[in-house]
């Protein structure tokens, strides 16, 4: 990722760029169409703006925003990386699974379907009734902090139950 930094001249390890490639790749997922690089920029722009206004966020420790970055850029190139493998060598089972697990992040994230969400070289748009504020932008960064805290007990627990569950 520190690549993409580099090349769009962000800073390193900044939260709103995290934020930007988690919403991006969440996108890609859910409309199977890769984000043109002229779209990301000012969706970093808007995530700054309504981190900046947030509270909340600004009351958050060093080790707090490094812990976000690291979730929501790992998700965010997760996604990416995953629907543009997708593109070279197609499995419908898997992109289908992926445009909804993108749709769920988009609609967790946002507070809106995910059918409502456009991203444009304006950032992000929303058809209707949508104002992305600071405090969305912290409560949705909570709840993928809380989501990856009950994925990691769930892996590390998994190991130990008495009867394997069948999928």
């Amino acid at each position: 990722f520190r690549k993409i930094e580099k090349q769009f001249g962000l800073p390193p390890n900044d939260v709103a760029t995290a934020v930007a490639a988690y919403l991006a790749g969440s996108y890609a997922a859910y409309t199977d169409v890769t984000l043109p690089d002229a779209h990301f920029k000012p969706l970093v722009a808007q995530m700054r703006r309504a981190l900046q206004d947030d509270a909340q966020f600004a009351k958050a420790s060093d080790a707090t925003r490094q812990q976000m970055y690291e979730q929501l850029v790992t998700l965010g190139m997760l996604m990416t990386v995953t629907q543009l493998g997708l593109q070279q060598n197609p499995d419908a089972r898997l992109n289908a699974d992926m445009r909804a697990a993108g749709g769920n992040y988009l609609a967790s994230f946002l507070g809106v379907p995910a059918s409502r969400v456009h991203i444009s070289a304006q950032g992000l748009e929303e058809a209707s009734g949508f104002k992305l504020t600071p405090g969305l932008v912290h409560r949705a960064m909570q709840a993928i902090v809380v989501g990856d805290v009950l994925q990691t007990v769930l892996l590390r627990t998994r190991p130990y139950e008495a009867v394997a569950i069948r999928r």
